[in-house]
């Protein structure tokens, strides 16, 4: 029941990661000529948005908005949320 709750939540507050990632995928598939793509744009946005730990002022306030995010703090959130559902997964494996 617990983890069933973190995913609602989990859900609720990747809104924007899932959005980047599904804006990222299509920019490269089609600039691919449509051929087949291999990446994760979950772990693309992740990145970008651990980046923004040291990103300072405009830099900072472009990353927030491809992220879709208000605050480093949301996505500090937004990842500790995630590592906590990935957690739960592996305890129940």
């Amino acid at each position: 029941m617990r983890t069933k709750h973190m995913s609602s939540v989990l859900l609720l507050t990747t809104t924007g990661l899932e959005y980047f990632g599904q804006q990222f995928f299509s920019t490269v598939y089609q600039s691919n000529n449509n051929q087949n793509v291999f990446l994760s744009p979950g772990s693309i946005a992740r990145a970008i948005s651990m980046c923004t730990v040291g990103a300072r002022q405009k830099t900072l306030d472009q990353m927030l908005h491809v992220l879709d995010a208000s605050s480093k703090e949301n996505l500090i959130q937004t990842a500790e949320q995630i590592m906590h559902v990935f957690s739960l997964a592996k305890i129940n494996v």
